[in-house]
């Protein structure tokens, strides 16, 4: 059997001086790592090391959980206020409107100064409301859960807000958006219960309206300075519409019939009207079938 080989030794001076040369960089460079560790569990691990990288990890900048709601808040609480710019919360389970709340109260205290979004594929459960903060200094908002309704805040402004999206939320778009005075960007996607909408904005520029879970009976939008307009919904057989948007420049509209009739007799129905732009002209299509059951 051939000998192994021994393991030449380190010369005198190789086996380093025993200074932890990572731990004396700025907090800003062992932040800058921690970041792209892209997991604030991750991150937070980084306290082993050392006492100088114990707790670094609250002052990230930028910061996704996925978290089960009982834990969300004490983990919230632990960030540093000045330095969050984005925050990202995913709720990996289902929670109450309570600890929704909760949960929400401490992001806005927080107050990321780019964005806060807070998603879940699970069910809001409970009777109670879910209390909705201001977020006043907060330029970016996503919320995207189903269940209880949202009671907005009762005095204040979202007063930063440019981007809002609302998905599958028990909320008034309406009222929501007479808090906002400088909203920008409207995005609406199946939210809960929502028949009739009402759009009145002086600043809005681009709003997206969609959603095949509910159909509307009703569309009122007055946005003078509204650039781009999307309608990809449901209509019902007596909707109605008022758009007042004399700055528009793209429109997107994709509104399909609950198999509306037309024509002689119940042999036509009408299933969807959609409008786009093609070779610089705008065309207006419907589709119409012949329901041969009938």
């Amino acid at each position: 059997m051939t000998p192994r080989r021994k393991c030449q030794r380190l010369e005198d001076g190789d086996e380093g001086d025993g200074v932890d040369r990572l731990s004396d960089l700025s907090d800003d460079v062992l932040l800058d790592i921690i970041d792209r560790l892209c997991s604030v569990h991750a991150a937070a691990r980084t306290s082993i090391l050392s006492r100088r990288w114990r707790g670094l990890w609250t002052g990230l900048s930028e910061v996704v959980l996925d978290v089960d709601p009982c834990k969300a808040e004490s983990v919230l609480t632990q960030l540093a206020l000045p330095m969050l710019k984005c925050l990202d919360i995913y709720l990996n389970r289902w929670m109450t409107p309570r600890q929704l709340s909760a949960i929400l109260c401490v992001a806005a205290r927080l107050a990321p100064e780019k964005r806060f979004a807070i998603s879940t594929a699970h069910r809001v459960v409970g009777d109670d409301t879910i209390q909705l903060p201001c977020f006043y200094n907060t330029t970016a908002l996503e919320l995207d859960m189903v269940g209880a309704p949202f009671t907005l805040p009762q005095s204040g402004e979202f007063t930063a807000l440019r981007d809002l999206s609302l998905t599958w939320c028990r909320i008034d778009p309406a009222a929501l958006l007479a808090m906002c005075p400088s909203l920008r960007v409207l995005e609406i996607n199946d939210c809960c219960a929502l028949t009739a909408v009402t759009v009145h904005s002086s600043s809005l520029e681009k709003l997206s309206l969609c959603g095949t879970q509910w159909e509307i009976s009703s569309i009122d939008i007055a946005a003078p300075e509204l650039k781009e307009l999307k309608l990809d919904v449901e209509m019902t057989d007596e909707f109605s519409a008022s758009i007042l948007v004399p700055m528009l420049q793209k429109l997107d509209w994709d509104c399909s019939f609950p198999d509306h009739n037309v024509g002689v007799g119940e042999l036509w129905r009408l299933r969807s009207i959609c409008e786009r732009k093609i070779y610089g002209y705008h065309v207006v299509s419907m589709y119409i079938y012949c329901d041969s059951a009938v």
